[in-house]
C-alpha cells in the first residue's frame, strides 16, 4: 500500500510541475485505471471528520 502512496505522490508532483489540466489529468487517470473522487462536505461533515481522527 505504501507504494502505491509513494508511485501516486510521485505521479502527483510530476502532474504540478508539469502544468497538467484537469482533463489531461483525468485522462492520465481513466487510462491507469484509477478512480478520480472528488467529494464535496459542509463545514458540519469536515467537523465530524475531524473529532473522528
Amino acid at each position: 500500500m505504501r507504494i502505491v502512496l509513494i508511485a501516486l505522490s510521485f505521479f502527483i508532483a510530476i502532474v504540478a510541475y508539469c502544468g497538467l489540466d484537469m482533463d489531461t489529468i483525468a485522462k492520465i487517470y481513466d487510462e491507469l485505471g484509477v478512480e478520480l473522487k472528488v467529494e464535496r462536505k459542509t463545514v458540519e461533515e469536515y467537523d465530524q471528520d475531524l473529532k473522528k481522527y
